[in-house]
C-alpha cells in the first residue's frame, strides 16, 4: 500500500495518458531545429512498477508549438501496452520494445 500511495502521481500520469487527456502535457524539441516546427509527433514510454511488476504504455504524443521549442500536446496514440511479471524492464528492453512500436506505426501509416 505504501508504494501505491507513492507513486500515486504516477499512475494518475500514465491513466491521463492512455486516456488522451494530455491538456497539461508539454514537449520541449529534442533537438534545435534550424526552422521552427509547427508540430511534433513524439514517441514517450511511461512505465509504472509495483512491487515486483511493471505496466506502462507505449505512446505517440502529437503537439502543436506555443513557443519557442515548447509544444502543448493536444493527442495521443496507444502504439502498445506493455506488463511485466515478476520482473522489472530494463531501460535497453523498453527502448528496443519502443523502437518496434515506432517501426509498426511507420509501416503502417506510409
Amino acid at each position: 500500500m505504501e508504494q501505491l500511495i507513492q507513486d500515486e502521481n504516477r499512475i494518475q500520469a500514465l491513466c491521463k495518458l492512455l486516456q488522451n487527456d494530455v491538456d497539461s502535457l508539454q514537449l520541449r524539441a529534442k533537438d534545435t531545429p534550424e526552422k521552427k516546427l509547427e508540430e511534433i509527433k513524439q514517441p514517450v514510454s511511461f512505465i509504472v512498477v509495483l512491487g515486483s511488476s511493471a505496466f506502462g504504455a507505449i505512446t505517440l504524443v502529437f503537439a502543436r508549438n506555443t513557443e519557442d521549442f515548447i509544444y502543448q500536446a493536444y493527442k495521443v496514440e496507444i502504439l502498445d501496452t506493455l506488463s511485466f511479471n515478476d520482473h522489472i524492464p530494463t531501460n535497453e528492453q523498453i527502448n528496443k520494445l519502443e523502437n518496434q512500436s515506432i517501426k509498426r506505426y511507420i509501416d503502417e501509416h506510409n
